[in-house]
């Protein structure tokens, strides 16, 4: 299978992004999504063996979380930020779940959704 262009630039810049020690912290939600992917293989070999790739895969993600958990930020407050944050109206979990199961409704195939 060939990797489109939009393909490769996206796997160059995660590829940089791992490999570039830096003061900064992907958003969680991709090492989330990593781990659950990783989940999905099996846990043991067809032959009843750990499946030692899958724990290596899963070992290199938390050992990236560590890395920027370990790395000092030196972060400074923004006011407007912070002002702008306080004026955000929040919506209650509730509200949220239904938004959810409006965008994303329960056992549908995916080309059902709008």
């Amino acid at each position: 299978k060939q990797l489109n262009n939009k393909q490769l630039i996206i796997s160059h810049m995660i590829y940089l992004f791992f490999n570039t020690i830096v003061s900064c912290y992907i958003f969680s939600g991709v090492y989330l999504t990593d781990l659950t992917f990783i989940d999905e293989n099996p846990n043991t070999t067809e032959e009843g063996y750990v499946n030692f790739s899958k724990r290596r895969m899963v070992f290199n993600v938390i050992s990236r979380i560590q890395q920027y958990q370990n790395t000092h930020y030196n972060l400074q407050p923004v006011i407007q930020i912070q002002n702008l944050l306080l004026k955000v109206n929040c919506v209650d979990e509730q509200t949220l779940y239904n938004l959810s199961l409006k965008r994303e409704p329960r056992n549908v195939d995916r080309s059902e959704i709008e």
